[in-house]
């Protein structure tokens, strides 16, 4: 799967579905215990994002049901790194992601939940035949 990062302050054609959003200021905090900045809570890298050809709410539909997600959580105002993400969060740039990888990962984790249901079953039914003979 690949989150396309675009550099160029410029949105480039896309001939898949995918929803962007621009990056408009990043700030990085980390616990400091420093007069007047005094913070304890988690090291973190807040993103203000507007939406590019979708709202923001829907950009962060699809982007947190990525692997590139995993690293994210939102706020009201922001997207949240908690991961230490590798993706270049500069001001400027745009955001995109492919509805294609939305749905592979959807896919993915549906048959992950299939094959442990499966597993589930099998180990039921072999405890049961077990038993029935012992």
């Amino acid at each position: 799967m690949k989150i396309n990062v675009i550099s160029n302050k410029t949105v480039k054609p896309s001939t898949s579905l995918a929803r962007k959003a621009r990056i408009l200021d990043t700030k990085h905090h980390s616990p400091c215990d420093e007069q007047g900045a005094f913070y304890l809570g988690p090291e973190r890298t807040d993103t203000q994002l507007e939406g590019v050809n979708c709202t923001i709410e829907e950009f962060y539909e699809w982007f947190l049901e990525t692997k590139a997600g995993e690293n994210f959580c939102t706020s009201d105002t922001s997207l949240i790194d908690i991961g230490g993400s590798d993706i270049d969060l500069s001001p400027g740039n745009v955001i995109s992601v492919l509805f294609e990888d939305v749905l592979n990962k959807q896919i993915d984790e549906n048959a992950h939940y299939a094959k442990s249901i499966i597993r589930d079953m099998s180990a039921a039914a072999l405890a049961s035949l077990h038993n029935d003979f012992h």
